[in-house]
């Protein structure tokens, strides 16, 4: 780096030296004139500076820099590392028992279904057993899983159309018994209208799983989290079209007696359930929380590992030393901050960063009012400026986050949030609701911060935003996409936390800041925290 920033860079990490002009102007090349600070006196206070200055060379310079760096880079490695270790033990636990039953019942039940006498009773028990364990199969999934997710889907894909093409191969021998009489289906005699309703129903559901697994396929490339949501959409909407051909069936199989009534009825129940399930995105959170609910794999550093995305943490740490970035407070615009929506232009105002040398992560609502907003991020930015003598470094993500890489900056997350020294949130009435700015507050204390690393500016009066701190629900806080709310509640319920967690990390933050200022201690807030 040029000997110029290098110094100024000094100026700001080392505490107790002060960079004199010339070494700001960069007149030395070779070394640079560094001030001693003010030795301590008996009595307690400050003697004068030494007369003489020391000198230290710019190479000098760079190692203490470096050394700094580096110190703060092995305390983010060993956090991620420790968060990556529980996600692994969470995984097992969420995925050892239900992939293991999963497989039993879909083997179990393919099995049983070919050794019993076809369209007893026990023949449609073992048929719905197997469609059953499509869920806990899916279940095993967490969309973090960028190699199992698209396996899965590729022997999904496979199943849908080897059985898709036997169902529509089966017509002909279902056509054969229609036509005979008695009509029969595999040797079981029937009304003639239920063996025409089963060859009309076996070219429905035939061509349902063709649809289905095409459906796949065309959404294939997406990413792994898209792709699992995909996968248990095709699951509940493929069961969806199906069960009215199935309960169709299973009235007119009445006429028919006990057997075929009951063995068609069980395949209603089946599909009803796992519509319900595979539909449901909250009974997948609840089940995988859960699950993953036992022991040392329920801590909050869990849930960090989630935003990893199955990614090795040094392979994150180099994509967040590559794309860190800051943006000086001067380059920041009102009317770039009144738009909510991302502009890639913003990013010529960014300029490459040191991680734990900027300032501050600023974390906010855009959909908070775009001038309130701004008139408290200029009052903290004039704060700054009285106490620094410069401008903020601030990390903002329209202006820091790539956006023709979205995936690898949110994995980054951790790293970005850690790299500032502080977490600025300015609160408004639609902080809250606002999943991503929850998780940059969660993840940036997991990540080691202290709570006085948090500063809280209020963009409205105590009276209006202490109701909404009071009524606040976890399940009201949504991203605009619906991948991406569903992505960051298992960021929350991977931890300790879940939805009552959140809720007293809320009120812990922000009932204090809402009512008087008065900024707890980090050991205040963390028996506030374990004590609600």
């Amino acid at each position: 780096a040029p000997a110029g920033e290098l110094l100024a860079a000094a100026s700001r990490m080392l505490p107790g030296m002060v960079v004199t002009k010339s070494m700001k102007e960069g007149e030395a090349v070779g070394v640079a004139d560094v001030e001693a600070p003010a030795s301590p006196s008996p009595a307690g206070g400050h003697s004068l500076p030494k007369s003489h200055t020391e000198r230290m060379s710019v190479g000098a310079l760079t190692s203490k820099i470096n050394s700094k760096t580096k110190k703060g880079e092995a305390d983010v490695k060993e956090h991620l590392a420790y968060a990556k270790r529980l996600g692994r033990l969470r995984r097992l636990y969420i995925s050892a028992p239900t992939l293991s039953l999963g497989l039993l019942c879909v083997l179990g039940g393919a099995v049983l279904a070919q050794v019993v006498p076809r369209y007893g009773i026990v023949y449609y028990l073992a048929y719905a057993v197997c469609g059953l364990g499509v869920v806990p199969c899916l279940l095993s999934l967490l969309p973090t899983d960028r190699r199992a997710v698209p396996c899965f889907v590729c022997c999904a894909i496979f199943a849908l159309v080897l059985i898709g093409a036997a169902q529509i191969l089966s017509v002909l021998s279902l056509l054969k018994g229609a036509k005979e009489e008695p009509c029969d289906i595999a040797g079981v005699e029937v009304s003639c209208w239920n063996a025409v309703l089963s060859v009309v129903h076996a070219v429905y559901t035939g061509v349902c799983n063709i649809a289905a697994a095409v459906w796949l396929i065309f959404r294939f490339r997406q990413s792994s989290s898209s792709l699992l949501r995909t996968t248990w959409l095709v699951s509940g909407y493929f069961h969806l079209a199906v069960l009215p051909a199935d309960l169709l069936k299973a009235i007119v199989g009445l006429a028919d007696g006990y057997t075929e009534a009951a063995g068609n009825f069980l395949l209603v129940l089946k599909g009803t359930l796992v519509v319900a399930a595979s539909l449901s995105p909250s009974f997948r959170i609840i089940v995988q929380g859960w699950l993953g609910s036992r022991g040392e794999a329920s801590t909050a550093a869990a849930g960090v590992a989630q935003l990893l995305a199955g990614r090795e943490v040094e392979e994150v740490l180099q994509a967040a030393r590559r794309t860190f970035k800051y943006v000086p407070a001067d380059k920041i615009y009102r009317e770039d901050m009144a738009d909510n929506k991302p502009n890639a232009a913003l990013a010529k105002y960014a300029e490459e960063g040191l991680l734990g040398d900027v300032d501050a992560f600023v974390s906010h609502s855009w959909h908070d009012d775009p001038d309130e907003k701004w008139a408290a991020m200029q009052a903290w930015r004039e704060d700054f400026k009285k106490m620094h003598r410069r401008e903020p470094k601030l990390w903002i993500d329209k202006y820091c986050i790539d956006q023709d890489n979205i995936e690898e900056s949110l994995a980054c997350l951790p790293v970005y949030l850690s790299g500032c020294k502080d977490l600025v949130i300015f609160f408004g009435p639609t902080y809250l609701q606002r999943l991503w700015c929850l998780v940059e507050m969660f993840v940036f204390l997991e990540m080691g911060a202290a709570f006085s690393n948090l500063e809280v500016r209020l963009i409205r009066g105590k009276d209006d935003l202490l109701p909404l701190v009071q009524g606040f629900s976890p399940k009201d806080a949504k991203c605009f996409v619906e991948a991406d709310t569903l992505k960051l509640q298992a960021v929350f319920e991977a931890g300790d936390h879940g939805s009552a967690g959140i809720k007293r990390l809320v009120r812990t933050v922000f009932i204090p800041r809402t009512t008087v200022f008065i900024v707890p201690t980090e050991t205040e807030a963390t028996e506030k925290v374990e004590g609600a």
